[in-house]
């Protein structure tokens, strides 16, 4: 089983199949020349329905790509941080494991876990927020079928409204980090806005 993957460390593989085996600690071969990861069966599966889970560690990078990390000033001009994503057209790779190609699509389920002090967002709408102790989960909803390059994530002192299927920053407040942010952004003509969504047109 070939995905791709690039720069993270894969610490636990297993896949649950619709048989009701299961194959436990498969091991893991990297080739980092084609930024790919393949897991080892052990033995010759037949055509069925399977559920992956790994357990991996990645890195915040500050590489402006994949999920990184980036600076601002605010107004009074003290130094503040946001960690944020660059997934197109192929840097999911660097923050999760994924067939990561624009023909390939799927649905997302995202949930981040943050510091309580600072905002959240993803292409979808918050659904659940959970706090474990000094810190706080947050599950978003499913997003639509979408490709890779498509799903992002911020995290930082941010300000935003939700407006139907996109999420929009304060252009004000949040302007000089703006264009490195976002992975897919469109101009709400004449609002001062930016917007995240997964893709689709806004009415």
């Amino acid at each position: 089983m070939k995905l791709h993957s690039s720069e993270i460390n894969i610490k636990k593989a297993s896949v649950a199949l619709s048989d009701g085996s299961a194959l436990e600690n498969l091991p893991v071969h990297y080739d980092k020349k084609w930024t790919t990861v393949t897991l080892e069966l052990p033995k010759e599966v037949s055509p069925q329905s399977a559920k992956l889970s790994l357990e991996f560690d990645g890195t915040l990078n500050d590489k402006m790509r994949g999920f990184y990390r980036s600076s601002y000033k605010d107004a009074k001009g003290n130094e503040k941080f946001i960690a944020s994503t660059q997934f197109e057209s192929t840097y999911a790779r660097l923050s999760f494991p994924c067939w990561d190609e624009p023909i390939y699509k799927a649905t997302f389920d995202i949930s981040l876990v943050v510091d309580k002090n600072l905002t959240a967002l993803s292409n979808m709408n918050a659904v659940k927020e959970t706090d474990e102790g000094t810190k706080r989960v947050v599950k978003y909803a499913t997003t639509p079928l979408m490709s890779t390059y498509l799903v992002a994530f911020a995290v930082g002192d941010l300000e935003y409204i939700e407006m139907n299927e996109f999420v929009c920053f304060n252009l004000e407040k949040n302007f000089k980090w703006m264009s490195d942010a976002i992975v897919y952004s469109a101009w709400e003509e004449g609002t001062g806005q930016v917007c995240l969504g997964t893709g689709n047109e806004s009415n």
